[in-house]
């Protein structure tokens, strides 16, 4: 049943391949999951590894209190047992992962805020303290299962991929449930998550107000009181650790709160689900009437998403994801299924819980492989001048590198672009940095060609609108997928001037936009989803231009336009009809 699986240890900072199991134990009925984990306990015991998952629906095998919805079919426990692991290269995206159709989203937006108001009437009576209510995006899915785990996944600190016969799973979860080492015990729930901001300005921002918010705060420390409790059923008395408290971590789409336990334990494979699955950060407090309330409330069994991926070792050695950020894949009906879900508490706000909902689909919506790209500046330089606004480059260089986590020595970079300096014939040149993921740099030179003519270029509008979400437009990187599709969609063109999704003008394929209207200059803000080039900043400084919402009758109405970079300037252009 089970081809091959696919993990990334965080631990040891790799990744593990197991294939060709000796042995697959699986469980499709509640009286099995016990007596069958057990004899996974045994085997690993033996001298096997055995890796693979639970679905939420197993949490009745451990504590009949614990309901859920009935199995659907979907198995409740799957391991294989295993020789030993291969450990491989970090998984890269094997091509470009393309929909097969539109998702569709199991509840409303109305029909969300129904259940949240249901909530709220468990919380008034006091039955919970807080609910983690979840519901599913489905759509058509005919692809290959591994190209959509590279696309979107194989970034997450505890990725996870499971080929079985009949389905797929590709995990993207950035949440240990826990990791057992040498006998002891570490758990790191998630609770509390803002997303990401498009700027480095916007995003330090959005980490700001994470770590003010007492909403979240209150949430984490709640889920840490029943990881505490749950752990103390397992630990050696007096061995239990809170580590770290509210510390947030940055991921492609959204910043997490998280909080950190650890303990010493002697607890077998079997007895450390008995007290731990499911994890309190995916039910609510208190777990077992928070578990009923769930149960009343959701239409559709979870299955595999906020189940538990991973493995445990002969060495004594496991670790466990908690099944988040997680695809899971119909090989037979050609569906894929995606949850996503909020924390309720008290104050919650139903049309903010159905917003932050959407945001953790983000990551599936668009998959953009984090690793496949390198940050760009392309500087003018003359021999008169040197290099053209320098200082705005570097900037811009840094601040990305902060957003992406790219290691960024700008003084290495200095050094070397003073070196080159000193091998420039004279002319106009084009100097091309490229920073990769590595911190390595490459820097290129050309001869910058001689202008053609004074004449204006020609440009059209772009069919098809830009996305404000995508993180990509305002930083200056190699990922060129969206200029490109817009530069091949008008090839009787010089360039294409962009849109977003609300009609307003943007940028070009490769410059700013600049409108004249009567006296005033003006260029579109960076909100409306463009790179702050360096040159329309040094305009914005010396108050040459402003900045104001275009729309495309503005701009088709505008006395003249002009694109504007840091190599060439300005530059007139009409638009093509």
């Amino acid at each position: 049943m089970i081809k091959s699986i696919v993990l990334r240890y965080e631990r040891e900072n790799c990744w593990l391949k197991f294939e060709t199991p000796v042995e697959v134990i699986v469980a499709r009925s509640i009286d099995e999951v016990q007596p069958l984990l057990r004899e996974v306990e045994l085997m690993v015991e033996e001298g096997y590894y055995a890796a693979g998952f639970l679905s939420y629906e197993a949490a009745p095998g451990f504590d009949a209190a614990l309901k859920t919805k009935p199995p659907s079919g979907f198995p409740l426990l799957c391991f294989g047992l295993f020789e030993a692991p291969q450990q491989i290269e970090q998984p890269s995206a094997v091509a470009a992962y393309s929909a097969d159709s539109a998702w569709s989203t199991q509840l409303s937006q109305d029909e969300f805020s129904g259940k949240i108001a249901r909530i709220k009437d468990r919380l008034r009576a006091g039955d919970t303290y807080q609910v983690n209510f979840t519901m599913r995006r489905h759509k058509a899915f005919s692809g290959d299962p591994w190209e959509l785990f590279t696309g979107f996944a194989s970034d997450a600190p505890y990725a996870a991929f499971i080929d079985l016969e009949e389905y797929a799973i590709c995990s993207a979860s950035p949440e240990l449930f826990f990791d057992l080492h040498e006998r002891t015990i570490r758990l790191r729930p998630m609770k509390g998550t803002a997303p990401r901001g498009m700027t480095l300005a916007e995003d330090r921002q959005r980490k700001k107000r994470l770590q003010m918010s007492a909403k979240d705060h209150a949430e984490n420390a709640m889920i840490l009181d029943m990881i505490r409790n749950d752990i103390g059923k397992i630990a050696d008395v007096g061995s239990i650790s809170v580590d770290e408290s509210f510390q947030l971590e940055k991921y492609p789409t959204v910043w997490q709160m998280t909080s950190s336990v650890s303990a010493r334990t002697s607890a077998s494979v079997c007895n450390l689900m008995l007290s731990l699955f499911p994890c309190a950060s995916i039910t609510g407090a208190p777990k077992v009437n928070t578990m009923n309330i769930i149960n009343s409330l959701e239409d559709l069994p979870r299955e595999i998403y906020t189940g538990c991926m991973g493995f445990f070792s002969p060495k004594g050695d496991a670790q466990f994801n908690v099944a988040i950020r997680t695809a899971l894949i119909n090989k037979k009906s050609q569906s894929l299924n995606y949850g996503i879900g909020a924390g309720i508490v008290w104050d919650s706000v139903a049309d903010f819980e159905y917003e932050e909902c959407q945001l953790k689909a983000r990551v599936i919506n668009s998959p953009m492989p984090c690793s496949s790209f390198s940050l760009i500046e392309t500087i003018l330089w003359r021999a008169s001048g040197g290099y053209f606004l320098l200082e705005y480059h570097l900037k811009r260089m840094k601040d990305s590198a902060e957003y992406f986590d790219f290691p960024f020595d700008e003084t290495e970079l200095q050094a070397r672009l003073g070196k080159l300096e000193q091998t420039l014939d004279p002319g106009d040149m084009k100097v091309r940095v490229l920073l990769d993921r590595e911190g390595g740099l490459d820097i290129s030179v050309s001869t910058l060609p001689a202008k053609q003519s004074d004449e204006p270029q020609t440009a059209r509008l772009a069919e098809q609108a830009v996305s404000l979400i995508n993180p990509y437009l305002y930083h200056k990187t190699t990922r060129r997928e969206a200029y490109e599709r817009a530069q091949a969609a008008a090839p009787d063109c010089n360039d294409v001037i962009l849109t977003n999704e609300q009609g307003e003008v943007t940028e070009s394929t490769i410059a700013n936009v600049v409108v004249r209207s009567g006296t005033d200059l003006i260029t579109p803000p960076v909100a409306c989803g463009l790179l702050a080039g360096t040159f329309r900043q040094y305009l914005l400084d010396k108050g040459e231009i402003k900045e104001a919402v275009i729309s495309r009758s503005m701009l088709m109405e505008s006395d003249e336009i002009h694109l504007v970079n840091s190599v060439r300037q300005w530059q007139r252009v009409v638009l093509l009809d």
